[in-house]
């Protein structure tokens, strides 16, 4: 199960959690409604914990590095690796 941490309580101590999945970066087929939050926030996002966070969301061979250099510790991707 995925949470919010910004929304559920029950996880705002969050020192059990050692990964975080932040999405969608960019905008994605997969989720056409879904708008991405972009790099400027997936970088806040790195800096504000000690998780490991991964970028998800419209990921491909011509973004992901961006995501790494972000502060990401890894990427998830569907339609990148569907080809």
């Amino acid at each position: 199960m995925i949470r919010s941490l910004r929304y559920d309580s029950r996880f705002h101590s969050a020192s059990r959690l050692i990964n975080s999945v932040f999405s969608p970066i960019f905008a994605t087929p997969t989720h056409p409604e879904a708008k991405g939050i972009g790099l400027d926030m997936l970088t806040k996002a790195c800096k504000s914990t000690q998780m490991k966070v991964f970028a998800l969301g419209g990921i491909n061979e011509n973004n992901y590095q961006k995501c790494l250099d972000a502060g990401a510790s890894g990427v998830a991707a569907i339609s990148m690796f569907k080809k």
